[in-house]
């Protein structure tokens, strides 16, 4: 038997970890009156990232955790992302969670 140490770069696996927003994909399109990739060209505009859900019925709208900035604490990176989306969605009452999905995509 061999075992692989190492990266293994034909992984079909999908993953992502982001404070932000999940919303249906069809709201969006609806609300906005755009295509997905104009959606996801207006927020990526913006700093924010898109990622969808297995069956791209849901966007997911946010930054990674790991995109913090070095002199930002927890707080302001939340109401940095916060503040964004409530700009961009023209909505004050945006409830922001953090969103965590992987699957395999082949």
């Amino acid at each position: 038997m061999k075992i692989r140490k190492g990266f293994v770069s034909n992984s079909s696996t999908t993953s992502f970890c982001i404070y932000g927003v999940g919303m249906e994909t069809g709201e969006l399109k609806e609300k906005f009156k755009k295509e997905v990739y104009e959606l996801t060209d207006l927020f990526e505009k913006e700093g924010l990232e898109v990622n969808f859900s297995v069956d791209c019925d849901y966007m997911y709208i946010g930054i990674e955790h790991s995109n913090i900035k070095d002199e930002e604490t927890g707080k302001q990176f939340k109401t940095r992302i916060e503040d964004k989306l409530k700009k961009l969605l023209n909505q004050d009452d945006i409830k922001c969670s953090t969103y965590s999905e992987a699957y395999r995509d082949g």
